[in-house]
């Protein structure tokens, strides 16, 4: 399903030091010794001083944010979401 009607995009927050332009922005790896995140996370994250992972976001075809979901997802509780969210579109 998600192959089907999703654009799957695995980010790893910690990781990725790339410059990312999103929806007009310019965002980047913010590092904080050995360590750091990505502003990309914390622009979409409710908890901008220790996001959750993993965090999963789901956008529209127009970059609008239809659902936000902190922590793992079973698959059966995943499959019930896109579903939906299949169906509204």
């Amino acid at each position: 399903m998600i192959n089907k009607n999703f654009y799957f995009i695995n980010f790893e927050v910690e990781k990725t030091k790339d410059e990312i332009y999103f929806q007009g922005k310019k965002f980047g790896y913010l590092s904080n010794g050995n360590s750091g995140i990505h502003e990309l996370v914390l622009a979409f994250s409710k908890n901008k001083s220790q996001p959750v992972y993993p965090l999963w976001i789901i956008l529209d075809q127009n970059q609008n944010l239809i659902e936000y979901h902190e922590g793992k997802f079973s698959p059966e509780k995943l499959r019930q979401k896109l579903s939906e969210i299949s169906a509204l579109q």
